[in-house]
């Protein structure tokens, strides 16, 4: 768990972004929740680093920002994720530093910014 001790108010209007994923990458992923603030209760995924504890930081950087630093954010578990080049995003492993994240609840969210994309649950 990541606290950031700052207190301030929210950016209005800014809105935290559920997914954030680019196109063709490969590599790691990791499921948090918000609590507090604006986005209390938000389940969001992120990537984009070579540690999933990586990743926890600079969604907590993220955050703070978007002056939202009265939320905690929480690791729910990690996996990896690839591209195939003939439209699939395969999700698949865990992480070391937080466990297994609901691949399901992943493939949903991935979904939702890859519509066209088949996504494949590989255990």
């Amino acid at each position: 768990m990541i606290q950031n001790k700052k207190t301030s108010e929210n950016a209005c209007g800014a809105d935290l972004a559920e997914t954030s994923l680019a196109e063709g990458y490969q590599g790691k992923i990791l499921l948090m929740i918000v609590i507090g603030g604006a986005d209390h209760g938000k389940v969001i995924l992120r990537s984009n680093d070579l540690w999933h504890r990586e990743i926890l930081r600079n969604t907590v950087l993220e955050l703070e920002n978007m002056n939202r630093q009265e939320s905690l954010v929480l690791p729910l578990g990690g996996a990896y994720v690839r591209f195939d080049p003939d439209g699939r995003i395969f999700i698949h492993g865990t992480s070391d530093d937080y466990g297994e994240c609901d691949k399901s609840l992943a493939a949903k969210l991935i979904k939702r910014q890859f519509p066209p994309y088949d996504i494949i649950i590989e255990r």
